[in-house]
């Protein structure tokens, strides 16, 4: 459900665990050609509206995995809760779930929907999916604890139908794996990461991050794209040039140029978004070779789920 690029399937495919897809649930078209460009899914396996979807038409299956909007719990959002129409979506989820009663669902959204503001939203999705027939595990895991240097924070409820449950769940323990933020940016870029999301959060000045970069978000607006310094290294041993009078010379694969502190910037590229939310560079070429913008892209990538974190969960449902 809400499946978007599926970060669920590439981190069950990464992990070599042998499943099907039965069906996928994704209502933007473009998003669904992706879906069927990465992994070779026929486009009528869609279900496409999950509002319209009929749960007594379904196959059986034994794991769904749903990522309802998360914009009406999210500050870059407008936080209407459950007043927004995007915010009661779960509950077609939860019609399926109680439906088809598969083994184990695995859903996640932003940190929000656990804060104060949305706690009594939350409260009512554990007390139904336990009403349906659930136990239910959650944690907030943040993706720079797991091996990717992206400092995303989401709400996973890894939910065991009850019949089957042993009680031994538990999330994965953070990881170190050596993989460093300078190590997933293009050559042509230099830490700090700059990020102005004041657009969005009414902040005047941009974050800086050294260690790792701030979430990547969609495009919409606000400055949510963040940016590196840019290195200009043309001819071999010669020092990397800085500029501060004038801007380089403006090519294809340079977006965004802007002066930050005497030095250019560019905004982080898709390729670099798209290892930020831990896929492979294969699955951006895949895509980029289908003739998807970078507009089109960046959502992608802003909506996805990183892997690796996923890839962890698995491991530990899965033992």
């Amino acid at each position: 459900m809400f499946s978007g690029i599926d970060a669920y399937k590439k981190a069950l495919n990464r992990l070599n665990i042998k499943h099907e897809t039965i069906n996928y649930c994704e209502i933007d078209e473009k998003t669904s050609k992706a879906f069927n460009v990465l992994y070779n899914i026929p486009e009528d396996l869609n279900l496409t509206d999950i509002t319209k979807v009929d749960e007594t038409k379904l196959k059986d299956f034994d794991l769904l995995t749903y990522s309802p909007p998360c914009q009406s719990f999210s500050r870059a959002g407008k936080e209407l809760g459950f007043e927004d129409e995007r915010g009661v979506l779960f509950f077609d989820a939860l019609r399926i779930i109680k439906y088809k009663q598969p083994k184990y669902c695995i859903m996640e959204n932003v940190k929000g929907l656990t804060q104060k503001k949305f706690i009594n939203e939350f409260d009512i999705m554990l007390e139904e999916l336990n009403k349906s027939g659930y136990n239910n595990y959650y944690k907030i895991l943040n993706a720079k604890d797991y091996g990717i240097p992206q400092n995303r924070e989401r709400i996973f409820v890894v939910s065991i139908r009850k019949d089957i449950d042993d009680g031994e769940f538990k999330f994965p323990q953070p990881i170190k794996n050596g993989k460093l933020l300078k190590d997933l940016l293009e050559l042509d870029a230099e830490l700090p990461i700059l990020h102005n999301i004041y657009g969005g959060f009414k902040e005047k000045e941009p974050r800086i991050f050294n260690e790792y970069s701030p979430t990547i978000r969609t495009s919409k607006g606000g400055g949510h794209i963040p940016s590196v310094y840019i290195l200009e290294d043309f001819y071999k041993n010669r020092l990397t040039r800085e500029y501060e009078n004038y801007s380089p010379t403006l090519r294809s694969g340079r977006k965004g140029l802007k002066i930050v502190n005497g030095k250019m910037t560019r905004l982080l590229t898709t390729l670099e978004a798209f290892r930020l939310m831990s896929f492979d560079d294969e699955d951006y070429f895949k895509l980029k070779e289908a003739g998807f913008s970078d507009t089109q892209l960046y959502k992608m990538a802003g909506n996805s789920i990183v892997v690796r974190v996923l890839e962890e969960i698995f491991n530990s449902l899965f033992r």
